[in-house]
């Protein structure tokens, strides 16, 4: 019976509670929605009316700078015209004076039997013929714009637009012409530095890289007190040299936006005092239902919420981690190292040698596995206290905590010595090798993406020296800084595939008879700024960060282009070579691309040539053989340069489709002098005969080595004896248009 009652009661409860809570529920829910459309509403609004400030803004400001510019020139044309008539009276005194002492400032008189030849954009000029004698008078224009420069603070005085508007001019070095802060007048604003930005420097630069004016934002000067955000619109004026903007401050918007957020606020709470009105009743009968809804809401919210935080945790994890191996990435190893700066840290850049190549030939599937396993090798020599990251694809970076650098040695000989183990994938054994770049931090840099760099570089000179291991020494400084230099340039061309920047340079191959037989094609790179840079600087760079591939195809290219236009001269060039690394020639699309090549320019391949270095096709003859073949059926002449350097193997050669020898250049210095010289270069001669092959012999500079050379059976010559390498318009002129 009890709990007969206690159950009625309860029901009873819950009866007379339920329309309380719904009533507030509902009224809870009213308020809500009408809340949520107010600020939909509200937010819109707001969006109009920055859509409407901001077309404003640019309508204002540049109308406001379209006018000062009209006026600056209908001042000049008016001053030009002006001070012509009044030369023209200056003439009209001397032709009938007949003489050209009269005193005038600035005004230049000339008389000359023969007309002058006087550049009318810089000088007003009237003249006139009298006679046989010619009558000059000008005046340089640049003291009309420097008179009216002198009188812009006083001319743009007047020129206003709403509170706090205002025009600005400098010229492209900062200084100041006009401002609404007088003080400024005159004076150089290009250091003028707010919030860490160079402000004149931002807008000059805006306004001379957009010959129709730019849109800045930056903080601007307030004649009311502290600096505040603002947008002008500033142009570049070529004729006056100025540059000239007017804005707006963002403050403005904000005014306008806490006004109309005021306004809706008080249209809102209007709305609820009504709709508190009309619900009272429905509040109390809905109340109830709210608390079972907000009970509801919360447990999924707290699911939710738990959710998350595991989603958040695993994105975390996700981010800092490379995606095939599962080590930390360069930005979180970075912050690994924030932690630990203040210790003894080696960095240490561990780079796979050829990687490039790897994936050529076994493809990327193998490369990723392999980069995985010599990730798996690393992580289980290492202590406890290092730290192994990914850098770029074929690149681990390691960070050491140590007490003495001797600590060091010997983790670094076990890293290379288990990096060097062959790996067994899929049935391959392959036999990667590595170079290591290390670099300390305290002694050489405390910043983590300058050691990084820095043992790059080691590890990179590692490679250049034949050497496994290097330290980072300050000779690598300015090596570093070249280096990068030269990556950056060649990143940007990249890019954009703009090569405008290289050009074309051909070094003549003559026969016996002294006749044009052929050339090679040399690629030289003439900077704007830097200037020639040789391409003993560049092409390593390129080779090692892998862009040589590209620069390969862009010179044969330009080689057919050319010799398309030499043929269509009725000139015969000869066979032009252009060398090709053996990153191309192990390049699975190498062949297709130059044939695409030959068919887009419905090119005679008879006229075309490729090299190859002896060193490189000797140590990777097997790979490249088939690429060699498929080039020979194509109608190409295949040269093997710098033959005789040592690499050569005799029945390797004999299986290469190749049709010319080019004799190093290291032999032919010393004949025929140097009897060493003398009989390694006949030796060399030999074996071309033997094999049937065309010679050249390279680096000819003397009358000496040319005659030794043509009688011990040389075909051709290429050296500085008859020509350094010319571009092509001066291999026409000595070449071409020079025969008879």
């Amino acid at each position: 019976m009890k709990n007969t009652t206690l159950k009625y009661n309860f029901y009873r409860k819950l009866i007379l509670w339920f329309p309380v809570f719904s009533g507030l529920i509902t009224l809870l829910l009213s308020l809500g929605i009408i809340y949520f459309t107010f600020q939909n509403y509200y937010t819109k609004e707001k969006e109009a009316v920055k859509s409407e400030f901001f077309s404003n803004l640019k309508t204002i400001t540049k109308q406001r700078v379209t006018t000062a510019l009209k006026v600056l020139n209908q001042i000049y044309n008016i001053s030009v015209i002006n001070e012509k008539e009044k030369l023209k009276e200056i003439l009209d005194i001397i032709i009938k004076n007949k003489k050209q002492d009269i005193k005038t400032q600035n005004i230049k008189i000339k008389i000359s039997k023969e007309p002058l030849k006087l550049d009318t954009n810089k000088y007003i000029v009237v003249f006139k013929k009298k006679g046989d004698l010619f009558y000059y008078v000008y005046e340089n224009k640049d003291l009309i714009k420097n008179k009216i420069k002198k009188e812009i603070a006083t001319l743009f005085d007047a020129f206003r637009w709403g509170k706090k508007g205002y025009l600005f001019v400098h010229n492209p070095k900062g200084i100041c012409y006009y401002h609404i802060n007088k003080s400024f007048i005159g004076e150089n604003k290009w250091n003028l530095k707010r919030g860490g930005v160079y402000i004149v420097r931002k807008l000059i630069k805006a306004a001379l890289s957009h010959p129709n004016g730019a849109y800045v934002e930056y903080l601007a000067y307030n004649p009311s007190g502290k600096p505040i955000p603002k947008i002008s619109f500033i142009v570049y004026d070529k004729n006056m040299d100025l540059t000239i903007g007017s804005g707006i401050y963002l403050n403005e918007l904000n005014k306008r936006l806490f006004s109309l957020e005021m306004k809706n606020k008080i249209l809102l709470r209007f709305l609820i005092k009504r709709l508190l009105v009309l619900f009272l009743i429905l509040f109390i009968v809905f109340v109830f239902i709210a608390i079972i809804i907000s009970e509801v809401i919360f447990k999924r919210f707290k699911k939710y919420e738990e959710k998350l935080f595991l989603l958040e945790i695993e994105k975390r994890e996700k981010e800092c981690k490379d995606e095939f191996t599962g080590l930390l990435n360069r930005k979180c190893l970075k912050k690994e190292f924030e932690k630990y700066k203040n210790q003894n840290i080696a960095v240490m850049d561990i780079d796979v040698n050829d990687f490039r190549n790897i994936n050529e030939i076994y493809g990327n599937k193998i490369g990723n596995k392999i980069v995985k396993i010599l990730a798996e090798k690393l992580k289980n020599i290492i202590k406890r206290t290092d730290i192994l990251g990914k850098g770029k694809i074929d690149e681990f970076i390691l960070l050491i905590r140590f007490d003495k650098k001797n600590d060091i040695v010997h983790l670094i000989k076990r890293v290379y010595d288990t990096l060097s183990r062959s790996i067994k994938i899929d049935s391959k054994e392959i036999y990667p090798s590595v170079r290591i770049g290390i670099a300390f931090n305290k002694t050489d840099s405390n910043d983590f993406d300058d050691l990084v760099n820095k043992a790059s570089m080691s590890a990179y000179n590692a490679k250049k020296n034949d050497v496994k291991i290097a330290y980072y020494n300050k000779e690598i400084d300015g090596k570093l800084k070249k280096y990068l230099e030269i990556k950056n340039e060649l990143i940007k061309m990249m890019k954009t595939n703009d090569f405008s920047e290289f050009e074309i340079h051909y070094q003549p191959q003559i026969d016996k008879n002294e006749h044009l037989a052929g050339m090679e094609a040399l690629i030289r790179w003439n900077h704007p700024e830097k200037g020639v840079i040789s391409p003993g600087e560049f092409l390593p760079v390129a080779i090692n960060e892998g862009f040589i591939k590209k620069i390969d195809l862009w010179t044969i290219e330009s080689v057919i282009k050319q010799i398309k236009i030499w043929l269509n001269k009725g000139y015969n060039p000869g066979v032009i070579s252009c060398n090709v690394t053996m990153q191309q020639l192990e390049s699975r699309d190498f062949i297709s691309k130059l044939t695409n090549l030959i068919q887009k320019y419905n090119f005679d391949t008879k006229y075309l040539g490729i090299e190859v270095t002896e060193e490189s096709i000797m140590q990777n003859a097997e790979n490249v053989n088939k690429s060699l073949y498929q080039i020979k059926d194509l109608g190409i002449v295949i040269s093997l340069d710098d033959f005789g350097t040592g690499y050569s193997n005799f029945m390797k050669l004999k299986t290469l489709p190749i049709d010319k020898l080019k004799i190093d250049k290291s032999f032919i210095d010393g004949i025929p002098d140097d009897k060493n010289d003398v009989a390694l270069t006949k030796i060399v001669i030999q074996t071309g005969k033997i094999l049937n092959l065309s010679l050249i012999a390279e680096g000819v500079e003397t009358k000496k080595q040319k005659d030794f050379v043509f009688e011990n059976g040389v075909d051709y010559i290429q050296g500085y004896y008859y020509s350094k390498p010319l571009p092509a318009n001066e291999i026409e002129k000595k070449y071409f248009n020079s025969k008879s």
